[in-house]
């Protein structure tokens, strides 16, 4: 996903981030006897430094093949390089406040269903103003951002 996001992430990255972690976990309960907690942060922790490392010690994906990417997709981000002259890229805040609240929104909906399913209505009250606000926030945000 990453990759859509920055034009340097190739798939040497996306290898050393799937495979990383399962290294990290092993390190992390096996030779430093971490508590599952701490096993989880040093994972993240270990994987995040085995990708980026992967990433600047590899070579970039092909100019050409990234700017074909970039002209069929016009995806948002650090891809600065690829865009014409110019041009501003898409907004990252206004898609960021899209996507957390269109999370809200859906777990909002599960849970006002499921309490108008209980007859529950209080909660049932709360979830669905929750929902209906998170939406037009995704909207707002869909909007702003160009989307």
């Amino acid at each position: 996903i990453l990759r859509w996001y920055w034009w340097r992430i190739n798939a040497w990255s996306e290898l050393a981030a799937t495979i990383a972690p399962l290294f990290g976990l092993g390190i992390a309960k096996y030779v430093l006897e971490y508590d599952d907690t701490t096993s989880f942060i040093f994972t993240i922790s270990f994987t995040t430094v085995i990708w980026l490392v992967a990433t600047f010690i590899s070579s970039p994906t092909k100019p050409e093949v990234l700017q074909a990417f970039y002209d069929r997709t016009t995806p948002g981000g650090f891809w600065k390089p690829f865009r014409p002259h110019g041009e501003k890229g898409i907004s990252l805040g206004y898609n960021f406040i899209s996507w957390l609240s269109g999370t809200l929104m859906i777990y909002a909906v599960l849970f006002f269903i499921g309490y108008g399913l209980l007859q529950e209505w209080k909660p049932f009250g709360i979830w669905l103003v929750t929902a209906l606000i998170s939406g037009f926030l995704m909207r707002w945000g869909m909007k702003k951002s160009g989307l």
